[in-house]
């Protein structure tokens, strides 16, 4: 997601075989969203399967933005005649990722009252279903966890959890690395010191 033109990029990256003489080596392949050109930015609404790790050019001011990572995991696999009507209930979990434009009235992914509910309504589904333009202006990725749990005879007692984590990682905020920004010549101040003087505890 770049923070500066407010778009959402999809990037993935892909083995091309031999770079230059040496054929063991691998160059990268950017495919941009639909297997189109390179780092196309989406420009209406739409679900994302899934949102491979952005790449970006090394020191560039003028590119700022977010990393999205999920976890890998089955999505959701129920469909919408399936018990319980739970893939009507729950239309946002179709996909890990949603762009929207942004609205103010647009608070829940889900809907206001996804377990309450007969079908989703209000939720990123039906906002992305408007297929509003999303480019150059304020969006927001929606960025949801729908998994299937698989029974298992082990599941009883104890009943296993489904650890999922999200991170937003930073990329390209700096031109150079803070953390490096150490001396490079010796500093005088320090004076080293005999190791005999404290040998004998003196």
């Amino acid at each position: 997601m770049d923070t500066v033109t407010k778009q959402l990029f999809r990037v993935e990256r892909l083995p091309t075989g031999g770079y230059g003489d040496q054929d063991d080596d691998f160059a990268l392949k950017i495919i941009g969203p639909d297997f189109a050109a390179p780092k196309k930015p989406t420009e209406h609404c739409k679900p994302a399967d899934y949102v491979p790790e952005m790449l970006t050019q090394p020191v560039r001011s003028d590119f700022k933005a977010l990393n999205v990572l999920q976890p890998e995991g089955a999505s959701f696999t129920v469909t919408d005649n399936s018990l319980l009507r739970l893939g009507r209930r729950a239309k946002y979990a179709r996909h890990h990722v949603w762009v929207t434009r942004h609205a103010d009235y647009e608070l829940w992914a889900g809907g206001e009252f996804t377990n309450m509910s007969r079908e989703e309504e209000a939720g990123c589904y039906d906002a992305a279903a408007r297929n509003d333009d999303v480019e150059n202006t304020d969006v927001v990725a929606w960025a949801v966890f729908g998994f299937t749990h698989s029974p298992r005879v082990e599941d009883w007692l104890v009943m296993p959890v489904e650890r999922h984590e999200l991170h937003l990682r930073p990329v390209d905020f700096f031109n150079v690395n803070p953390a490096l920004d150490v001396p490079s010549h010796l500093n005088t101040a320090s004076v080293l010191v005999d190791g005999e003087c404290c040998a004998n505890g003196d």
